[in-house]
């Protein structure tokens, strides 16, 4: 019996130590190398005037559509229909939708397209998106898709 009083008192006695342990260790909040969370993710970004928007910068880039490839006279041209039905030709290095994507190539049925976003860290990120002519049976480059 004395072995098993003996066996609980120090399970007690080892749970009271562990317990004042943890009590005794605070953790100091260290800000540097953090973001400030009270501070706009894109700090210093120059505001465009709204009359300097494009007609295309309407609209984000899933409301438009790609409609015709133009070749011919040197440069190739994309034309976009607006969700208002407009049309509108752009060259390579133009920007286009809301995201002010670059329409970076264009091939024979589809354009490639870069788009630039800012992470909440304020990093840059850069993707291309392909947008393609509603043909299905080529491919990006005009050749007949293998089946």
């Amino acid at each position: 019996m004395k072995t098993t009083q003996t066996f609980y008192f120090f399970c007690f006695f080892s749970t009271l130590l562990l317990h004042a342990e943890n009590k005794e260790k605070t953790v100091i909040y260290s800000p540097i190398g953090k973001r400030d969370p009270f501070r706009a993710p894109l700090p210093n970004q120059i505001t465009r005037d709204p009359s300097a928007v494009g007609p295309l910068e309407k609209f984000s880039m899933e409301q438009l559509q790609l409609k015709a490839i133009l070749r011919g006279g040197g440069k190739n041209r994309v034309m976009f229909e607006d969700p208002e039905g407009k049309t509108h030709i752009l060259f390579e290095g133009e920007t286009v939708g809301r995201e002010r994507a670059l329409v970076s190539r264009i091939l024979n049925t589809g354009i490639i397209v870069t788009k630039k976003t800012v992470n909440y860290l304020g990093v840059d990120s850069i993707s291309e998106e392909v947008i393609s002519l509603p043909n299905d049976e080529l491919d990006l480059y005009g050749k007949k898709k293998s089946q």
